[in-house]
């Protein structure tokens, strides 16, 4: 399987999962509690990609560990929330998302500065 198929494969389940969700009512785009999943996202990507760094060269490579891995754990965060352990949203995944790539593109980037 090609990473390009991998990333729609991802793409779909990210949009089933926010549709599935929905938002509880009062569940605003911009708010501190999306604040901190973007945050708390971007940080998780940032770390898979300097630690996939130690194993992989790639950095389209690292960047999808790092992407993939922290979309997962806020996938089971909503997860955990939509099985009663809170307030499950799609709105809060897709702030997981947006931070997860904002995170590993700006790694990547920074990394690429400071080797130059």
């Amino acid at each position: 399987m090609t990473l390009r198929r991998s990333w729609w494969g991802v793409a779909w389940v990210v949009a089933l999962f926010v549709t599935a969700c929905g938002s509880a009512r009062g569940d605003r785009w911009l708010s501190d509690d999306k604040a901190r999943h973007f945050q708390a996202s971007a940080g998780l990507s940032a770390l898979g990609v300097v630690g996939s760094g130690l194993v992989v060269d790639d950095p389209l490579a690292r960047f999808g560990v790092g992407v993939l891995g922290a979309v997962a754990i806020g996938g089971a965060k909503e997860l955990s929330d939509l099985s009663g352990n809170g307030q499950a949203s799609g709105r809060d995944m897709a702030f997981n998302v947006a931070g997860a790539v904002v995170g590993g593109a700006l790694t990547l980037l920074f990394e690429s500065i400071a080797s130059d």
